[in-house]
């Protein structure tokens, strides 16, 4: 269920230091913890067959639920829209942005839809 998931992925957030390979800080993002992102790059590994899948730059986490001061996350595609033609403004000149997450997947709301978009 998404709950028992959720509890997971929440106390891994508890352990270590947060994880941020990059330079720019905004108050607004709680940075991911290093447990985290190391249990994420494992299973990255098992997924994709990989010994060394690129770490993130950056990677946060938010709790959402009734009891979270952001709520439920809602997001939709257009209907007819194809995710795999969508494209991102590029905030930081000359970098490539890569997305992982389920709104950007044809998965959305699920963790399956985050590593579909990965």
């Amino acid at each position: 269920s998404s709950g028992i998931n959720a509890e997971f992925w929440t106390s891994l957030q508890r352990i270590g230091n947060p994880y941020n390979l990059c330079s720019i800080k905004n108050p607004k993002l709680t940075p991911t913890s290093e447990a985290v992102v190391d249990v994420a790059m494992d299973q990255l590994k098992e997924i994709f067959k990989s010994d060394s899948p690129p770490r993130p730059v950056m990677a946060t986490f938010r709790i959402t639920n009734e009891d979270s001061k952001y709520g439920y996350p809602f997001y939709s595609w257009k209907v007819g829209v194809n995710d795999r033609e969508i494209e991102c403004a590029k905030p930081i000149e000359g970098r490539k942005l890569y997305f992982c997450h389920d709104a950007w997947s044809d998965y959305p709301g699920w963790v399956e839809g985050s590593l579909r978009s990965s």
